[in-house]
């Protein structure tokens, strides 16, 4: 549930009832990509309107985007996003790599400044979760997200960065 808040998903089941997960993964991650590689640099730093999916819900409404870290040579398309939820902050990432590269190992990239949701943390655009420990070439869209720290008081030791 944490993971649909933080998406944009404003239902309780992700997936529509009419559709298997499959059949909505084939309908959705194409519109998901498509506005993604549509991401320009001049909205690096703006709330984003988000898309609309088949079944009427929205992905990365009211997120920020932070950075498009995508690296032509992998195949690798790699998206960041902020996202506040009750007061606490969240970093969204989106990523894919294109058939043909090799995959993307989950536990070296991305990188977060913050703490990975263990249970939550890793889901594919329709809310199922995501075992898997690499971003597979011609798969569908992982998306990974991880609590970020609050900022430190003043007199307080900034906390070091952890990582999976």
């Amino acid at each position: 549930m944490l993971f649909a808040l933080l998406a944009g998903c404003a239902c309780s089941g992700v997936v529509a009832k009419e559709l298997s997960p499959d059949q909505w993964n084939k309908k959705n991650v194409p519109v998901v990509r498509k506005y993604l590689l549509a991401l320009k640099p001049s909205q690096v730093g703006s709330k984003l309107s988000g898309v609309r999916l088949s079944d009427g819900t929205f992905r990365l409404k009211g997120q920020s985007f932070v950075a498009d870290a995508s690296s032509r040579e992998r195949g690798l398309h790699a998206y960041k996003f902020r996202a506040t939820l009750d007061d606490q902050s969240f970093e969204i990432h989106y990523l894919w790599v294109d058939k043909g590269f090799k995959p993307v190992d989950l536990k070296t990239f991305p990188w977060c400044s913050g703490e990975w949701l263990e249970t939550a943390g890793q889901a594919g655009i329709n809310g199922e979760p995501y075992e898997g420990t690499q971003v597979l070439p011609g798969g569908a869209i992982v998306v990974t997200t991880c609590q970020l720290r609050a900022p430190a008081h003043p007199g307080q030791a900034k906390p070091k960065a952890v990582s999976r």
